[in-house]
Formats: C-alpha cells, structure tokens, sequence
C-alpha cells in the first residue's frame, strides 16, 4: 500500500488526501521530488526529477507489481484483474510452523509475503527468518537434491526423491543454509544457463566439508528439470522411466571437488557479462534498515555513556522478537560475551527487563581464554545463534596496539569470515576515543575497524541527554536520536531526533523569558536574552506561533518588526500565589530533561531523583518544566 511504501522512503511529508511528496530513492534527491498519490488500490509514483517508476522501486527492493494492493482473492484467485497466483509455497521452520509463502502468479512471477495475525499478509521478509524450502523434509533425509526454485523441487519430489531450493532464484543461497544438510549426500541439479552454474558452484563451496558428498549432475536438455521432465512426458515416457533417466544422471553426476591450487589462493576473474545476468542480492536484516544478517557492526562510546546497556536490550529485542529502537528485528538466539562486567550484574539487568528461562540467550562473563576464536567458532555451529556479541572487542581479541592497521585487521578478519560463514550477525562493543570527534574518527584505534564495520553505531552523552547515531554500509543512516532509559527495568527506547528536543528545549526558554515579560518584544530581544544556537531559537518562535502559545503582531518590515508576547499564562496558581515574577533566562541542565537519559543510565535498583519527588516551597523558583512534570 501507499502507507507501507512510504515507510521505506525518507522525509515524507502529507501533501493532501491520500498523497505525499518525499525523497526520491532513484537519484541523490534533497528536495523532496517524489509524488506518492493511493488511488483505487494502486500507488501512484512520480518523481519531478524524471526518475523511472521501476528504478524508484527499485532503489528500496521492490518491483512495480508491489504498488498494487492485494485484495481478498475470488474463486479463480484473480489478482487486479491481470494476475492469477496459481501456486502458493510455504516455508516451515524444523518443526513444520508456518515461516512464510511465496507465490507464483500468471503471467510468471514469484513473490513472498507473511501472513499476519489478521488475515492479511506483509509482502516483505525483513525480519523473518529465511530457512530451505521443504526443510522438515530433508532434515530425515539421508540424501538431498538441489535445484532452483521450488516449482523443481515439486516436479522432483513427484518421481519420489527428497528436494529443496532457497527462497530468490539462483543468488539467494546464503551460507547457514549448509547446516541444515551437513552429513548428507547433496545432489546439485543446476538450471542450463550461466546464474545456474554459478547457483552450483556457491552452493558446493558452502556444503564443502560439511556434506557427506557433492555432486553436480548437469541436464542433457530443456531450461531446468522441470522443462527437461516435461520433454520426456511428451516423448510419451511413462513416470517410472522418467525417474529411472534421473537415477542415471544422478549416477553418472562427477564428485565435486574445489579446484586445486597448490595450497595458494585462487584469482578467479570472471566475465562481466555473466555477472550483470546475476540478480542483484537482496539485504536480509538482523535489525530492519540498521544490522545486516551475516554482518559486523560496532557500538562506540566513551566510558559509562551506556554501550554495555544499549547492547543487552537489543539481545533481549532479537531473542523475544521484539522491535528495537522502533525497528523490527529477526528473532533467534543470542551469544552475549560479557568481558568486563560480573555476571550476577548482567543478569540482574536482564532479569529486570523481562528476560524468561525460554529465551535463547546465552551468556558468558569472564575473561576470555587464549583459544577464545577457536571455541566462539564451535558455539556458533552449536546454537545456530543470529547475533553474537562481544563486549568489548579488544579485551576479546588480545590486540596489543590498538592503533597499528595490520594487528587490528588481522585481529578482524576471523570476526568477519565468522558473520559471513555463518549468517550470524556480530556486533563489536568498543571504546570511543579521546576529544570531542565525530563520526568514524570518535572510534579508539585504527581506522581498520571503522572500515571494516557494516554499521557502526556511535552514542554520546551530553549534560541533558543520552544520543545515538548510526553511520551505514547498507540502508539509510540513523539520524542522532535521543536515548530514554525505564528506570525500573533498565530498558531503552527511542525518544525521537536530537534536533527535535533541542528545539523543544528552546521553545521552554523562550516561554519562560516571555512570561515576565508586560510588553510585545522583538525577536532579536529573545534571541539576545535565550541561550542556545540561534537557528534553534529561530525554528522555536515560529512553532510557538504555529501552535498557539505566542503571537505575533506587526508585519515583519522595517518601521513594523515582529512583535511577540505570550498567548495563554502558563504559571498557574500555586498556594493561592502566582508562579514565579523573575523566570530565568535559560533552562539549568538539571531542569532541562527529566528522563533517566539525563541523570546517567543507572541500574534497575538505583532510582533518579526527579523534580516529581520535590515539593514547592513558597519561596522557590518555579520554571515551565516545575509545572509541567508536576501537572
């Protein structure tokens, strides 16, 4: 729909009924140049900048037939009137519960949706769990046939063998899938074109030293298997014949074996031809838009910002399914090492936010051991985990200088071949640096670790707030977000942009330095007398304006400035006096933001003082913020 195509775009804005303007995914927009309208069903698409429709969508991972909403399907399953889904394909997890579908329509085309608790479906996989088609199936089995798509996979299994296929087409194969087939003979029955091929060998390279054998059997006619069977039926050849040729095949198929090289590393150029037919890989996600499945990212902070704190809610997030920081996640287990904290510390913090016997979460708290990487390696294969965390990176690792790219690379390269192998995400926790820098320069050490990080989250600490931003390999970066923590569970949340609050913060000022004010004034006196960055309190008065706290007179010219004054008191009566006669001119810093974030994350057990635990003596002070977290 209109609404869900425009959470994957930035800055969108309401332009009318049922449209919107935004930034445009086809090009490098700052302008807002993408039209969004929903009418009828349809999604409407036009960039002012002269963008194709089908690369606009193809910029966030859709194709055009996405931007028709789906109704309830007739008897004939008839979709907008153009499309029949005629087969449907469900993925099941080991257990055989429902993952996901996905349909194959007329004329052919293949797309994957989830049903929801209500009926309807979500035409994305973000957050879910990919697995082999048919998987309860070739988990009893002693051998495994390969091929591509799951229309060959039924056209295998009806001549009586075990088959599957990964979800996408010929580069979908994603490298945990070999866990699921280790021990097994695999039999690899690849399409007759150049991404078939290709589809073969990434699969054999994956299953090398975890299936009992590969072999590759290589059709003697037709696109696929499914065409080749085809063949022979209109030949007139009875089924059992047909799985008697496939025997033979299968039979005659060479054993796979990786090329040798004499023990040295391989370089295999390939033709740029055959890689432009490969379609283009699709991002899975641990964390919607932030972490990548099989990636390596950072969390990078000085000392007691809250890293440590910030990592164990997104473990929880990730294990119990729930979203983090307003972002759906993958759920699965968690490997949380825990390097410098006692572990009845971690737990209790755990405990305190919610986490059950059930959850998947698996902890180790202590120093780390000399073959550390080794055993790391064999718990992954154990637990099958989709995050790994480890905390903090260099008391993991054992670098002895922080700052020498060839040490830290070296010390990386295992993480790294570890998130690929194994589809686990793993995110590093690490120090910030000295001094007031930004961005990948905040990072302690070498820039190989900013460099080889797919996300790196970076968390600062001000007076007032708490923040966190992200800077992204793949998908959007995180604007500076400001950071709230429950004080009783230990749970952080997102409370929306830095830039928002600081304005909020402003306009406080202002409120308070107009209430003692008997006279309209300028707003040059205003800015003269709040303190702040200028551009804040500019964007300050004119939303108090739009909301109706303050008004303006005059007409904005020379001889007739802007004038503003207070619209409403906002100091009631308090023990039958007035509020404060003499507000002050600025907001103190332990006035200016109440939430935990502004004390400093503390324990579940250690409570913040707030200005709700105070009383108000008659001759205190009494600022905008008094009332307000007093109201």
């Amino acid at each position: 729909t209109a609404r869900e195509f425009l959470s994957l775009l930035k800055k969108p804005k309401p332009t009318g009924n049922n449209s919107w303007m935004a930034l445009c995914p086809g090009h490098a927009d700052k302008e807002r140049s993408l039209s969004i309208k929903e009418t009828e069903g349809k999604t409407l698409l036009n960039c002012f900048a002269g963008c194709e429709n089908s690369s606009i969508v193809a910029a966030v991972g859709l194709s055009l037939s996405d931007l028709f909403d789906e109704p309830a399907r007739n008897g004939n399953g008839k979709r907008n009137g153009s499309e029949n889904i005629i087969k449907i394909y469900e993925y099941q997890n080991e257990a055989g519960h429902y993952l996901f579908e996905v349909c194959r329509y007329e004329p052919k085309d293949f797309r994957p949706r989830v049903k929801q608790a209500d009926g309807s479906f979500k035409h994305t996989l973000n957050g879910v769990r990919r697995v082999l088609y048919r998987l309860p199936e070739i988990l009893k089995a002693d051998a495994v046939i390969i091929v591509e798509g799951e229309k060959d996979v039924e056209s295998v299994r009806s001549m009586g063998f075990t088959a599957t296929t990964s979800q996408g087409g010929a580069n979908s194969w994603k490298s945990e899938y070999a866990d699921s087939l280790t021990g097994k003979d695999i039999i690899i029955i690849p399409d007759l074109d150049p991404p078939g091929q290709k589809y073969a060998e990434i699969v054999s390279r994956s299953l090398h030293g975890k299936a009992k054998s590969i072999k590759t059997a290589k059709l003697p006619s037709g696109k696929d298997i499914s065409d080749w069977a085809e063949e022979l039926k209109k030949a007139g050849k009875p089924a059992d014949r047909i799985k008697e040729e496939l025997n033979q095949l299968i039979e005659k198929a060479p054993v796979w074996k990786p090329e040798e090289n004499n023990g040295k590393n391989s370089l295999r150029f390939e033709k740029i031809g055959e890689l432009l037919n490969l379609p283009e890989e699709e991002i899975q996600w641990l964390v919607e838009d932030r972490l990548p499945s099989g990636g390596l990212s950072l969390f990078v902070a000085k000392p007691k910002v809250g890293k440590s704190t910030l990592a164990r809610c997104l473990a929880l997030a990730v294990a119990q399914g729930k979203p983090w920081l307003n972002h759906e996640v993958s759920r699965g287990p968690v490997l949380y090492l825990a390097l410098e904290e006692k572990i009845a510390e971690v737990v209790k913090h755990f405990k305190a936010m919610g986490a059950t016997e059930s959850d998947p979460i698996f902890i180790f708290a202590g120093i780390s051991p000399q073959d550390g990487l080794t055993q790391l390696k064999e718990t992954v294969v154990t637990h099958k985990p989709v995050l790994v965390i480890i905390d903090p990176l260099f008391r993991f690792t054992r670098v002895k200088d922080g700052n020498s790219y060839t040490e830290v690379t070296a010390a990386l390269e295992p993480l790294i071949d570890l998130a690929r192998k194994s589809g686990s995400h793993v995110l590093l926790v690490h120090h910030g640096g000295k001094g007031e820098r930004i961005g990948g320069d905040s990072i302690l050490g070498s820039t190989a670790i900013f460099g080889s990080a797919d996300t790196a989250f970076i968390m600062k600490r001000t007076e007032t707030t708490r923040t966190v931003y992200s800077i992204q390999r793949y998908g959007p970066d995180l604007e500076e977000i400001v950071l709230t923590m429950d004080e009783d569970s230990g749970w952080i949340t997102a409370s929306g942009s830095k830039h928002n609050h600081d304005i909020d913060l402003s306009k406080t000022a202002i409120l308070e330095f107009l209430a003692n004010q008997s006279e309209p004034i300028e707003e040059k006196e205003i800015l003269d007398h709040v303190e702040g960055r200028k551009a804040l309190k500019v964007k300050a008065v004119r939303a108090l304006v739009t909301e109706g706290k303050v008004e303006r007179t005059g007409e904005g010219k020379k001889g007739n400035v802007f004038k503003y004054k207070m619209l409403v008191s906002l100091f009631p009566t308090i023990y039958g006096e007035q509020g404060n006669k003499n507000p002050k001119k600025q907001i103190s810093s332990s006035q200016s933001y109440t939430d935990v974030c502004s004390q400093g994350f503390k324990g579940p057990e250690e409570k913040t003082n707030s200005l709700e635990q105070e009383s108000f003596p008659l001759d205190r002070e009494i600022s905008v913020l008094d009332l307000e977290e007093n109201s």
